[in-house]
Parts: structure tokens; sequence; C-alpha cells
């Protein structure tokens, strides 16, 4: 099921991406979002949104470089491909500890990422 703070997100311009593998049993995604005027969530409004994956297992994304201006949040979803699914599998399969949160993330572009991962924080910082 979505995390209430993220099944609202949308039209939101992507400022950050960080895939931070700084620790090899905690690997995080972190994205920072522009929630100015694009949502109407009381305590988001008019901030940046950090948004922290954690225990990120797989993460894939494809991106294309011919946008203009930021990326824009298009729709945050549950679930992967069944491509993706079907490889995870295997890991499980394997006896590997795959996380059950499993998301895919799309933009106005056409990028998209997928992932799979322990869990998803959320903090708001204001603007300086």
């Amino acid at each position: 099921m979505l995390n209430d703070d993220i099944d609202y997100l949308h039209d939101c311009p992507l400022l950050e991406l960080r895939y931070d593998l700084t620790n090899s049993s905690n690997r995080l995604l972190t994205l920072f979002l522009d929630c100015n005027g694009n949502i109407k969530h009381e305590n988001r409004e008019g901030r940046i949104l950090r948004l922290t994956v954690s225990g990120v297992y797989y993460f894939q994304y494809v991106a294309w470089g011919h946008v203009i201006g930021y990326e824009i949040l298009d729709r945050w979803s549950e679930g992967v491909t069944k491509q993706t699914e079907a490889e995870l599998k295997k890991h499980q399969d394997m006896g590997f500890n795959v996380p059950s949160l499993r998301y895919t993330v799309t933009f106005h572009s056409g990028s998209f990422f997928e992932l799979a991962c322990e869990d998803i924080t959320t903090a708001t910082i204001k603007r300086s």
C-alpha cells in the first residue's frame, strides 16, 4: 500500500536525486521535490519535500536528457514491471532478503525508475 505521504505526489518538479552507496548494508535514494503550488497538502505546500528511500535492494532509472528545466513527477505507483518482478523472485529463490516494497515512479518526460526497498520516509524543508 502506498504511504500517505507519497500517494498524492504528482506534478512536482524533481530538484535533485541522490543515490548514496556509502553504506553497503543500507543504500539510500533521496529525492528533493518542489511542492510550490503543485500539490494540495497543507503541510507541504510551498516547501521542499525530501523523500528518503532506505534499504534499496533494486533501483533502475531510465532518464531522458532532452528535458528543458526540471523533471516533473507524473506518478508514484505501487509495483514494478513483470520482468523486474521475475528478476526479484530469482533473488528471493536464491535466498536473498528482497524487500516487499516495490514502486514505479514516472515523469512527464517519459523518464522513470523502479525500486524495491525497505522503507520510505519524508520530511519537509523550509525554503531558505
